[in-house]
């Protein structure tokens, strides 16, 4: 499978925001485990599992379009691999915002990192609305 085509719909630099130090994996709990049968023996899957950030906030082929048989991966690959890139610079500026600082090279990547889950991710319902005045905020710096 592409490295494009499992995806995060927390990015796995933000879950490590939430990490205590040493800590790389995470408890979650199964609310529905599975029930296999092996020959004759059927027996429930744990519920309890200790995964790192990799495997948890994820699914297979979110971003992944289809159209004519043919597999597309560049919103993942181009539209969110950028942000993914400059997103966290941009949160760790407003997490230490200081009013004497301009805020323009941050602002844009992380308005446009929220618009985009929030328009694309099947997560969440509410339209993106205000993608229009992206152009407006960029020619105020």
């Amino acid at each position: 499978m592409s490295k494009y085509r499992h995806n995060h719909y927390v990015p796995i630099w933000y879950q490590q925001r939430f990490m205590l130090p040493g800590q790389h994996r995470y408890f979650r709990l199964d609310l529905k485990p599975d029930t296999l049968t092996s020959g004759s023996v059927k027996y429930t899957r744990r519920d309890v599992h200790c995964w790192s950030p990799e495997r948890v906030f994820a699914q297979d082929d979110l971003y992944t379009t289809r159209w004519a048989g043919i597999t597309n991966v560049e919103i993942e690959q181009f539209f969110f691999g950028k942000l993914d890139n400059d997103a966290p610079a941009a949160l760790q500026f407003f997490t230490n915002f200081n009013w004497g600082i301009t805020a323009t090279p941050y602002y844009i990547p992380q308005l446009m990192r929220n618009a985009a889950h929030s328009a694309a991710s099947p997560r969440r319902s509410r339209p993106a609305r205000f993608i229009s005045s992206w152009s407006a905020i960029g020619s105020q710096s």
